[in-house]
């Protein structure tokens, strides 16, 4: 009785070609590693067969093996020189398939062999990227680790792993990250830093935690709107409140580009909580904006007459 190993030796034997793909750019290998048939890797490696080869979405049997785990497999095809730099049609290597879907073995074998972490797919950036993507702490702390880990690394649309950590609401990583790097101020294509993205989407203790850092709450993005100019815009009152509340606080007072002062912005937007907070922090009502109009202009246009009383009030 053959056993498979056996009918496959027998079966090659009959093969001209080692490498034949199917109709999917797909070699015997492909399938062998999809199934995760060590002995049949084994043996298709010791007749030669080019491990390089990528199907019609240009993926090696590494890609594979990577993404669905294989740390064997992996070990085994690196052994063989595979080539772990191959970029798939979204230009990701075999280590950002181990990072989506965290496979923190096959991840630390790309360490050790002393892999480019830097590498950046097209759409999402490096490893660290894709990991804090996923939110996935352990490999996130594993990368970190390692001493040629461009921590600033910018992707596709300038981002660091800190900006896309912030973005994505990831406290615990943003942690991380903090411990890592003294350049938190890096800012995307738009102008905009990690601070300015934090206090646009509310989240008010990683904007403590940034500015713990050394975040400057100054700087603009290309509209000439600062940090708490965005967190008044979209109404997020404990961010306001957090800004607000700091030795270093921001000026209420700053404006952008178009010459609007939060309160005008805040005014146009109908944010009362944040009204009564700016005319606490003694904000000046009579600036003009590039059209040369105040915050009591702002109030009669949009019709709030109840912001018009409160913008009256001696505070």
């Amino acid at each position: 009785m053959y056993g498979l190993t056996e009918i496959l030796k027998l079966l090659l034997t009959y093969i001209s070609d080692i490498d034949a793909y199917d109709s999917h750019r797909q070699t015997a290998l492909h399938f062998a590693v999809k199934k995760g048939q060590e002995d049949t890797v084994k043996e298709l490696l010791e007749r030669n067969c080019n491990p390089n080869l990528c199907n019609d979405e240009l993926q090696s049997p590494l890609h594979t093996a990577s993404y669905c785990g294989y740390v064997n497999l992996v070990k085994i095809l690196l052994e063989y020189n595979c080539n772990a730099y191959i970029r798939d049609e979204f230009k990701r290597t075999a280590l950002h398939r181990a990072v989506e879907k965290e496979n923190k073995e096959v991840v630390q074998i790309f360490l050790q062999s002393n892999h480019d972490v830097n590498v950046s797919d097209y759409y999402r950036g490096s490893a660290l990227h894709i990991a804090i993507l996923e939110n996935d702490e352990d490999v996130v702390a594993l990368l970190l680790q390692c001493s040629s880990c461009n921590i600033n690394l910018q992707n596709e649309e300038l981002k660091t792993p800190l900006f896309v950590a912030c973005e994505h609401g990831k406290q615990n990583l943003v942690k991380l990250l903090l411990e890592k790097t003294n350049t938190p101020d890096i800012p995307n294509s738009s102008g905009q830093t990690p601070l300015f993205i934090a206090c646009y989407k509310g989240y008010s203790e990683i904007v403590q935690m940034l500015v713990e850092a050394g975040s400057s709450t100054s700087l603009k993005d290309k509209q000439g709107r600062s940090p708490f100019h965005v967190a008044c815009q979209y109404n997020h009152v404990k961010t306001v409140q957090k800004l607000l509340s700091l030795e270093d606080k921001p000026d209420v007072n700053t404006q952008s580009n178009s010459g609007q002062t939060p309160l005008m912005t805040t005014i146009q937007y109908g944010h009362n909580d944040i009204i009564y907070a700016l005319l606490k922090s003694e904000c000046d009502m009579n600036i003009k904006d590039s059209q040369q109009r105040t915050a009591f202009y702002y109030a009669r246009q949009c019709h709030k007459i109840f912001i018009f009383d409160l913008l009256s009030i001696d505070m």
